[in-house]
């Protein structure tokens, strides 16, 4: 298995991936107010896009022995200031095939995502995950990931 820094000419392969992971957390019922249309939208384009290209973003691709695309990972590396000016990295999607889980691939896709952030000098790594995504949840929390804050939302009335 191996990692790989994602081209331009991944784009499809990513929109496919992310829709797929659309599509499993709308299954486990974890998705509310989302856009199913997004990941292959003019604005979903440009999201994958400037995290492929731009100098602040990260996307990498996960292959299996056979050389198969089974997952992929996004982020960016933010300079916030509240932060004592050190970059914060903020990995916004990783997913990994149903089929391939549990083989390795979403750690070393979180391990070569933590090494690129290292290097571009950010000191944090920091994911939002869902309550009921059990699945990344533990996953977070066995490769040290701490929870930090608890987000609330409602509707408006």
């Amino acid at each position: 298995m191996q990692t790989c820094k994602a081209e331009l000419s991944d784009l499809k392969r990513i929109q496919d991936l992310s829709n797929e992971l659309y599509e499993y957390e709308k299954n486990k019922g974890l998705l509310q107010n989302f856009d199913k249309n997004w990941t292959y939208s003019n604005t979903g384009e440009s999201f994958f896009r400037s995290r492929i290209e731009a100098d602040y973003g990260i996307a990498l691709l996960v292959k299996n022995n056979s050389d198969k695309v089974i997952g992929y990972c996004l982020g960016i590396i933010q300079h916030l200031p509240s932060r004592n000016d050190s970059p914060i990295c903020d990995l916004e999607n990783i997913f990994v095939k149903e089929t391939s889980r549990k083989s390795g691939a979403g750690l070393l896709l979180l391990q070569t995502f933590e090494n690129l952030a290292k290097n571009r000098g950010a000191k944090t790594i920091r994911v939002r995950s869902g309550f009921g995504n059990d699945l990344a949840n533990e996953f977070y929390e066995k490769n040290d990931f701490l929870q930090k804050e608890i987000i609330y939302e409602r509707e408006i009335k």
